[in-house]
C-alpha cells in the first residue's frame, strides 16, 4: 500500500494514476523553522481556549 503525501499537485496526480485506488491519503504536518507566527501569538490563541481544553504534543 502506498502512503501519499505529495508536495506538488503534479505528484499527487502521478501517484493516484500510478497506484489507482491502492493508496492512502494522509495528513502531513510541516514543522517549518520559519513559522508564520511566533510564541506570543500562540500564547494569545491558547489563552482564549476554554479552561477544560488540553493541549497535547503530536506523536
Amino acid at each position: 500500500m502506498c502512503h501519499s503525501v505529495p508536495i506538488y499537485k503534479e505528484w499527487q496526480i502521478l501517484i493516484e494514476n500510478l497506484h489507482q485506488k491502492n493508496y492512502d491519503k494522509i495528513m502531513h504536518y510541516s514543522f517549518n523553522s520559519n513559522p508564520l507566527f511566533g510564541h506570543n501569538k500562540l500564547k494569545l490563541i491558547v489563552s482564549k481556549l476554554p479552561k477544560d481544553y488540553q493541549l497535547q504534543t503530536i506523536d
